[in-house]
């Protein structure tokens, strides 16, 4: 499990690397990080207050979740994931003439 998470918090570092070049198109990064320290919170550190209450990493996932609230974008993603119509999943390749 140790290899996983480093390796994932490698790929979340890249990538948020590039959110400073891009920050639109890294939207889904922001989410991402929110999901993940919400669960985390909802589900590991809630479960175990009385143990994690104080505990450093804890502290770090609820500033991380009150920042990511206020540094993600929210107009944009109404605009654009809640509002914009999808992408359809089928029939696009034969509609338009391009191939699998």
């Amino acid at each position: 499990m140790k290899g996983v998470a480093f390796s994932f918090w490698a790929a979340l570092s890249v990538l948020s690397g590039l959110g400073l070049r891009y920050p639109l198109k890294m939207v889904p990064l922001l989410l991402l990080q929110l999901v993940y320290k919400a669960v985390w919170l909802v589900a590991v550190a809630l479960p175990m207050w009385p143990a994690v209450r104080s505990t450093d990493l804890t502290r770090a996932m609820v500033i991380g979740v009150v920042v990511d609230v206020l540094g993600i974008p929210w107009s944009y993603i109404l605009a654009s994931y809640v509002k914009e119509r999808g992408d359809r999943w089928r029939g696009q390749a034969r509609a338009t003439g391009a191939h699998r």
